[in-house]
């Protein structure tokens, strides 16, 4: 695979909307938004400590966890991860992903979910048409933003890290992908400051679609 055809996307918060799983547990309200804010903040403290500690990276354990711990009941935390494997995808995530694949893009999803709940996530979503590959950091031994994570990526593509185009929502995914030398890109849907201005993003948009119109065809 050319390097240089490829675009890698993140996949939960940048291709999948988290909030909507939530919302459609406990409905449009603010504490929705907090709900959604405190179990991935959890779900990355958890993960984070594993990595950091050895332990055996698994995604959905962490997740699983961060949904109890933060959940009004258990009700409820079960409610929650049924939503997590049925996430829809953000409204311009199709439209973005055809639009590269007609224009000779390889479009790749890399993960730190292991890969039978990121197959059953990529499946919920209806985005299998639209993406050419399905990776998950579980055989590299971490999680992102490892830089052994991203190592593992560029082995799989080949080529110069600058070559592939690296795409997320998170803030620290966009950090440790840059801190490599990928070309990575930020979707920035909150319109906030970049918190990492030593690693910054190579280029920053507010939503796929705006990145879909930035492409040119692949060369």
């Amino acid at each position: 695979m050319s390097s240089g055809r490829v675009v890698v996307f993140d996949a939960y918060g940048t291709l999948f909307d988290l909030m909507a799983s939530v919302r459609s547990v406990v409905g449009q309200t603010r504490d929705s938004e907090r709900l959604a804010e405190q179990w991935r903040e959890r779900q990355l403290e958890y993960a984070w400590v594993e990595m950091m500690t050895g332990a055996e990276p698994d995604f959905w354990a962490v997740t699983d966890r961060a949904a109890r711990a933060v959940s009004r009941s258990t009700a409820e935390a079960e409610a929650l991860l049924v939503a997590y494997r049925r996430v829809s995808p953000y409204s311009d995530a199709v439209s973005c992903l055809t639009q590269l694949g007609e224009r000779g893009f390889q479009r790749v999803v890399f993960s730190n979910a292991n890969p039978g709940m990121l197959a059953t996530s990529v499946s919920a979503s209806g985005l299998e048409e639209q993406l050419d590959r399905v990776e998950s950091t579980a055989p590299s031994g971490t999680f992102k933003p490892h830089s052994h994570a991203y190592e593992y990526l560029q082995a799989l593509i080949g080529g110069a890290p600058r070559e592939i185009a690296f795409v997320s929502s998170n803030a620290w995914d966009v950090a440790g992908a840059t801190a490599v030398g990928l070309s990575a890109w930020w979707i920035n849907r909150s319109r906030t400051e970049f918190p990492y201005p030593h690693v910054s993003p190579r280029s920053e948009f507010h939503s796929l679609a705006e990145l879909a119109e930035a492409l040119p065809c692949a060369s």
